[in-house]
């Protein structure tokens, strides 16, 4: 898949108006005077995960002239070579929740009956404690379960991490501990097949490459070079 656009609501100096920045695959550059908030549309996308929660301090950076939180959406879509995913899927980060889940990636999730059956299983044994060790792992076992239940319509918190932790909670006197490892092992592995499929963001405040100094004349000529697309976004509020 890849990033159709996106919608930046209250991030910096970013408002909720003129917020929807609509991307190609052309798009190669973000152009606009000083101050005009380029540097936070990139940092608002860019310090986003591909798959969890963003780091805590990024809802600290809340536009100080409005009241509301940060929320930022994200529309992707398929490409033509890839009919596995019929419809657009839209992502939704906002503070105090998972990340929301909708459209096409949604949907395939919800058919996907080999992860139907294994939240299923795992979910069967849910409050059981005569298989986990609830009480050492409980907000970890409480994150996951709940991620279970609603794993077509949300993001997970570090898959990684927290199903390692799952792991570890099963009792080693539980007699099909094994075996529930495995169902874990294996669903995770499904999931990340899909998750796979969403687009990596990357933020990077410097690079070498952008250390040089360029001369205003030479890259002026460069814009007016046929065949080079630029688009201009985000006009100032």
């Amino acid at each position: 898949m890849y990033i159709e656009s996106v919608k930046i609501n209250n991030f910096k100096s970013i408002g909720n108006k003129k917020n929807i920045l609509e991307l190609n695959q052309d798009l190669i550059a973000i152009i606009g005077k000083n101050e005009t908030g380029k540097s936070n549309i990139l940092e608002a996308v860019g310090k986003l995960p591909q798959v969890g929660k963003p780091n805590a301090n990024y809802f600290n950076n809340r536009n100080l002239n409005r009241q509301e939180d940060i929320c930022v959406s994200i529309r992707m879509s398929s490409r033509k070579e890839d009919e596995f995913i019929e419809e657009d899927t839209f992502i939704k980060y906002q503070k105090g929740s998972s990340p929301a889940l909708e459209g096409g990636l949604s949907a395939q999730l919800s058919k996907d009956e080999h992860i139907k059956q294994l939240t299923q299983k795992v979910l069967s044994f849910k409050q059981d404690r005569k298989v986990w060790n609830i009480d050492a792992n409980s907000s970890i076992h409480k994150t996951v379960m709940e991620f279970l239940e609603n794993y077509n319509v949300m993001l997970p918190i570090n898959i990684k991490n927290n199903f390692s932790k799952l792991k570890d909670s099963i009792k080693d006197t539980y007699s099909q501990k094994e075996e529930l490892i495995q169902d874990i092992n294996s669903l995770e592995d499904r999931l990340n097949d899909y998750y796979l499929r969403i687009p990596k963001f990357f933020y990077r405040k410097t690079e070498d490459q952008l250390k040089s100094v360029y001369d205003l004349k030479e890259i002026k000529q460069l814009l007016n070079k046929e065949g080079k697309s630029f688009r201009k976004t985000f006009k100032s509020r």
